[in-house]
């Protein structure tokens, strides 16, 4: 990820948060007993599945299971489709694989962490540390001050 444009990473993140609101959406509707056909067309509004939409439940996940943008997200997907089709329960999958993307984002947002550049260091430790020492110290200063007046 780091290779990439910022305008590609941006939208990498937007998709792994809409992704991840997704299967959030999913994991709650399957967890309060509704069928996943039902869940999924709940989904439908979520900008995530917008080049699978007017297609039936199993269409839509074997097209994201081919043509989804990240091939390591395909697999779930493939292995979503699959699971229904057997009629296993799917709520552990979608849980799983939810979880898999919470620990993806933090990755990517720990390595984002690491890789900024050393001037945005330097500028936080020229503009906004002095603002805040200002901040916390002067009340405090202006009361001992005050107190020490006659």
């Amino acid at each position: 990820m780091a290779s990439l444009p910022i305008s590609l990473k941006r939208k990498r993140r937007l998709d792994l948060c809409r992704l991840l609101g997704l299967l959030d959406l999913l994991a709650l509707y399957l967890a309060a007993g509704f069928d996943l056909s039902y869940a999924w067309n709940e989904a439908q509004a979520t900008r995530i599945l917008r080049e699978a939409q007017g297609k039936n439940l199993l269409a839509q996940l074997q097209s994201l299971s081919k043509n989804y943008p990240v091939a390591s997200h395909r697999v779930w997907f493939g292995a979503l489709a699959e699971l229904y089709i057997q009629g296993s329960p799917l709520q552990p999958l979608v849980l799983s694989f939810g979880e898999t993307l919470r620990k993806e984002r933090a990755r990517d947002m720990d390595r984002h962490a690491r890789e900024l550049p050393t001037r945005v260091s330097i500028l936080l430790l020229l503009f906004f540390l002095p603002a805040a020492f200002l901040l916390l110290f002067v009340p405090l200063l202006l009361q001992l001050s005050s107190s020490f007046s006659p």
